[in-house]
This record gives structure tokens, C-alpha cells and sequence, in this order.
């Protein structure tokens, strides 16, 4: 009798916690889709200097990733030549 109420107890757990993650799972879904039109309608409101900034920093990023700065006379076969390496 004692291992049968055992393993009702045991199941009755996994089953709250199989609950309890699907809970989880739809809260932080509902979250993130909160967070990134958040995001979106900030940017919707930004005035048109702060968008034209923020692309600076993302080219100047990439740039940065590239082993490139946007301040150098590259040519392009000299470009080129990086990349390929």
C-alpha cells in the first residue's frame, strides 16, 4: 500500500510540475512578445536623429566585427584581400 501512495505522490508531482513548465513556457513566450513590441514602438517614436544614430553605431559595429574601421582609405582589392585571409 505504501509503494502504490508513493507512487501516486510521485506522479501527482511530475504532473504539477509538468504544469508548472508548460505555465512557464507560455508566460515567457507572452513575455518576450510584450518586450519586442515594446521595443518596436519605441523605436516608432524615436525622433528621426536618434534613429540615424543608432544606425551609426550599428554600422560602426559591424564594421568593428569586419577588422575594418569606417576612418581607413581601404582600396578595394586591399579589402578584398582581408576578407579572403
Amino acid at each position: 500500500m505504501a509503494k502504490l501512495e508513493k507512487y501516486i505522490f510521485a506522479g501527482v508531482c511530475e504532473d504539477a510540475l509538468i504544469s508548472a513548465n508548460m505555465v512557464y513556457t507560455l508566460w515567457h513566450e507572452n513575455y518576450e512578445n510584450v518586450r519586442k513590441v515594446k521595443r518596436r514602438k519605441k523605436y516608432v517614436e524615436m525622433s528621426k536623429s536618434k534613429k540615424v544614430k543608432m544606425a551609426k553605431g550599428q554600422n560602426e559595429k559591424r564594421a568593428n566585427k569586419a577588422n575594418i574601421s569606417n576612418n581607413t582609405n581601404h582600396t578595394n582589392h586591399e579589402r578584398n584581400f582581408y576578407y579572403s585571409i
